[in-house]
């Protein structure tokens, strides 16, 4: 089987100061930092912290020549693409402020927003409906799959996280962006499934779950600056552990299965491919590199050196 790889790519250049477990703590450690912050109706819109720009490539992979992918599509919006996938043989992407879909050749099927819908991550999508994670506002808006319309405003809970601010849905993150300093979780990931939403949070280095009643459980925590949990068969999670460069698979009780270091100082995202490989943006070569879970090597690497400087989300989607 073959496989669509989905690339989002940044023209923002890493900072190594800032990719490591210690500056996270330092910057995040203070117990009053969610404590009387800024007047929300004071806070500059997230036009105002989005300098950055970067599109999104599409690749062929074939699991038996993973050093040849096959070249598909660059899409350059005109926004910053944080995150593409495909949904019915269109493009899924995540703005900063906004969900698309649109064609092949580039004709929008719907747009979606939502006053918390600012800081988008990822945008994935399982049975008919579409998780989309939400870092400004530490929230998860869930999309109808068909009319893009919303269907579900979840927010990581302020009795377990907060307090920071006690935003209610009149609230307009958009026009008021919650910074990283001010966010609760800094919530990067939402992966749905049949049992519910698995996210991971940056701040914290945890895993949650919102179930489809909406009810909230963290799963566990300590991998500080992770990303992109994604939930790959039984009890197994997969986790990008970013400041260690190891891409990690636990249980849901967070004992370590599985890990595959690629050797790197900031790995942004982990996917799935199969049984047998990982998919692994390497963010410090602006690489996307396939890793063989049997061995634990990279077997394959990909600059990406002709569409940005740093790797950013995956998505991969079997191709029947």
């Amino acid at each position: 089987m073959r496989y669509l790889i989905g690339v989002t790519h940044s023209d923002r250049p890493l900072d190594f100061e800032r990719c490591t477990v210690e500056f996270f703590n330092k910057r995040f450690g203070d117990p009053e930092r969610l404590h009387n912050p800024p007047p929300f109706e004071s806070l500059a819109p997230a036009s105002a912290h989005s300098p950055y720009h970067g599109g999104a490539t599409f690749w062929i992979l074939d699991p038996e020549k993973p050093d040849r992918p096959t070249f598909v599509r660059h899409l350059n919006t005109g926004y910053r693409v944080q995150h593409a996938s495909t949904l019915g043989g269109r493009f899924l992407l995540g703005g900063t402020e906004s969900v698309e879909l649109v064609s092949f050749d580039g004709t929008p099927h719907w747009r979606a927003s939502d006053p918390w819908m600012a800081g988008v991550h990822t945008v994935f999508h399982h049975a008919g409906r579409i998780a989309v994670s939400c870092s400004a506002s530490d929230s998860l808006i869930v999309l109808d799959a068909v009319t893009g319309a919303v269907t579900h405003a979840l927010r990581l809970p302020p009795g377990r996280y907060g307090p920071g601010y006690d935003l209610t849905r009149d609230h307009d993150v958009r026009e008021h962006y919650i910074v990283n300093d001010h966010q609760m979780t800094h919530v990067n990931c939402a992966w749905p499934s049949e049992e519910g939403i698995y996210v991971s949070t940056l701040i914290q280095g945890a895993v949650g779950l919102f179930g489809w009643d909406t009810t909230y459980r963290e799963l566990f925590r300590g991998y500080v600056g992770c990303h992109g949990v994604r939930k790959i068969g039984g009890d197994a999670l997969l986790l990008a552990d970013s400041c260690a460069g190891i891409a990690r698979v636990l249980d849901t009780a967070g004992n370590e299965r599985e890990q595959l270091d690629f050797g790197c100082r900031w790995l942004h995202d982990a996917a799935p491919v199969n049984d047998k490989h990982i998919l692994a943006a390497v963010a410090d070569r602006n690489s996307v590199a396939v890793a063989d879970r049997e061995t634990g090597r990279t077997i394959a690497e990909w600059s990406m050196d002709r569409f940005g400087v740093g790797v950013q989300f995956l998505s991969v989607t079997p191709m029947l």
